[in-house]
């Protein structure tokens, strides 16, 4: 077997591997966790609320 030929197909086999490693670790840090959903949700939720009581304080008026 021609060694240099084995040692291209091995580096590039590693090189695709470390590209859809790469490619995984970006899917997952980009992926919003359950604790950054819940925090979207609160702020959701307060902002419904704040909105809610300046609608009612501008009826008021």
């Amino acid at each position: 077997m021609n060694d240099s030929l084995y040692k291209m197909g091995w580096e590039d086999g590693l090189s695709q591997c470390k590209d859809a490693l790469q490619a995984e670790e970006d899917r997952i840090a980009n992926k919003p966790t359950d604790e950054d959903n819940e925090w979207r949700r609160h702020v959701k939720s307060r902002m419904g609320e704040a909105f809610s009581k300046k609608k009612q304080l501008d009826s008021e008026h």
